[in-house]
């Protein structure tokens, strides 16, 4: 029997204190309802877990953000399928107009009209916003960038791969143009007032303008004008026919095809007919009962048997298959607009305008080859992952007026209600097509959504597996562990009393 330690009493409390650890880790565990509450529970577990956390949050987050996508897509299909109302509205309008029971008062009450819905497309189309951002302009679609002032890229397909295409400009387009560029035939020539021998009717395709002895040089000059605008012409007055267009379009001279105009003067200006649009689908036709009135307009040196046509021309490019596009690329040209197409739903639309390549020849330092960088950038990136590069792009059209080609709608004349009904078609098939991507896009993000959540609920089960406590097993343990801990106490006491009876060796 020994005094100095009592090893019996050590024993009991080295027993006592790890059975008091683990009825502390036990008692954590239950009050927090996690297995694993600090590093040294379980190193591993701990470091899986919270990665499985992190994911966990950022799909809720992910989710959320395929929710407000679809929130602006809505926002963007509203507006749309205003616009395409609108356009349903135009092209009944259009067919009334096309009716010969109205009168060219009835048809210009249309123009009204229409003039006014085409206003209501722009105005939905820059007030249709999200948080902010606009959503219909051209804005959110991939963009592209040219090393010619002449050509630009509008918009092209997500098939499209950002990098470097070239092509080159054979032929720009031009519009129908009549004008007689003789220094000496060439001038408008009018008795003024017009004598019965110049009296007469002038048809540019197809409205007729009714010329009458009487009228002044303006007055006839200004007849012609608005009759030319019915029928989808320009008419300008041209000092000096003879000086060739300029190379390079302004502002002022976009509309004259590159001629520089001058007010009308009878007697020293000449006549200058201009088509609307560009394109091998646009003319000029002028005739006259009257060849006497066709020569006093300087217009009789062009005439065969009373008539003058002249049609535009579409533009005509060559694809450089070394660079970009591959040897399946074709194009469609349709005036000043090219639509470059290939497989797997490539498409690149562009605009050539008739300026400085139209004439390229008559300047050596122009050049008709055209790099295009399309860049990838400008579309919506919604983030539907907990990851980088989990994104789905937006990309919304430009459905403005001037993008659905229906900036310059005539319903007054024959030629113009076919072209403009013509127009709004295409800018019907185009909206139908922009609200069948949105609804692609939408049903995307749904289901993206749906299996983002889905996703979640498996990542919380794994997490709750290495985290979760087993509270009934737990709690077992627990008991466990305080009867133990009960019984290593009065243990302890007892080996504390053991050393006492070394009393009785010493009485």
């Amino acid at each position: 029997m020994k005094l100095t330690y009592n090893i019996s009493a050590i024993i009991a409390n080295n027993q006592l204190k790890s059975t008091e650890n683990q009825l502390t880790k036990s008692t954590e565990r239950l009050s927090s309802g996690y297995k694993i509450n600090n590093a040294s529970d379980a190193p591993a577990g701990l470091a899986i877990s919270q990665k499985l956390r992190d994911q966990i949050r950022g799909l809720d987050n992910a989710s959320q953000n395929s929710l407000d996508g679809v929130s602006v897509l809505e926002s963007a299909d509203g507006a749309l399928e205003e616009i395409n109302t609108i356009l349903q509205r135009m092209r009944e309008l259009t067919i009334q107009a096309q009716n010969e029971t109205y009168t060219q008062e009835d048809r210009e009450n249309i123009q009204v009209e229409v003039d006014s819905l085409t206003k209501e497309i722009d105005r939905l189309v820059s007030d249709t916003e999200f948080n902010e951002q606009t959503l219909l302009n051209g804005n959110l679609s991939y963009r592209a960038f040219t090393d010619s002032p002449s050509v630009k890229v509008d918009a092209y397909s997500s098939s499209v791969i950002a990098q470097d295409y070239k092509l080159t400009v054979t032929k720009a387009p031009e519009k129908a143009i009549v004008m007689n560029t003789s220094s000496t035939t060439g001038k408008v020539n009018l008795t003024s007032p017009v004598t019965a021998a110049e009296a007469g009717t002038i048809t540019i395709n197809g409205v007729d303008i009714e010329i009458e002895e009487g009228d002044t040089a303006d007055e006839v000059y200004t007849k012609l004008r608005d009759g030319a605008k019915i029928a989808d012409v320009n008419l300008f007055s041209v000092a000096d026919s003879s000086v060739a267009a300029l190379n390079t379009y302004t502002s002022d001279t976009t509309d004259s095809a590159g001629y520089t105009v001058t007010s009308f003067a009878n007697g020293s200006t000449s006549l200058l007919f201009v088509s609307e649009e560009y394109g091998s689908d646009t003319h000029v036709n002028i005739s006259s009962d009257n060849t006497a009135l066709l020569d006093a307009l300087g217009l009789g040196a062009l005439a065969t048997s009373g008539s003058i046509s002249q049609v535009g021309m579409d533009a005509e490019v060559t694809l450089d298959t070394t660079s970009g596009f591959t040897k399946t690329a074709t194009y469609y040209a349709d005036g000043d607009n090219v639509t470059v197409t290939d497989r797997n739903g490539f498409e690149m639309n562009i605009s050539v305008d008739g300026d400085t390549l139209t004439r390229m020849t008559d300047d050596s330092t122009l050049s008709a080859d055209v790099n295009i960088e399309a860049t990838g950038m400008g579309a919506m990136i919604l983030q539907v992952g907990a990851s980088q590069g989990q994104t789905i792009d937006i990309v919304l059209p430009d459905v403005s007026v001037n993008a659905l080609g229906i900036d310059n709608l005539n319903m007054i004349g024959a030629e113009g209600l076919t072209r403009s009904l013509d127009a709004i078609d295409g800018a019907l098939s185009k909206i139908m097509t922009a609200r069948s991507t949105v609804g692609t896009y939408e049903n995307r993000l749904e289901g993206t959504s749906s299996s983002i959540d889905t996703t979640s609920l498996n990542l919380e089960e794994a997490y709750s597996r290495i985290m979760d406590t087993d509270m009934a097993e737990e709690m077992t343990n627990y008991t466990k562990l305080n009867v133990i801990s009960q019984a290593g106490t009065s243990i302890l006491a007892q080996a504390n009393d053991k050393p006492q009876t070394v009393l009785q060796l010493l009485s």
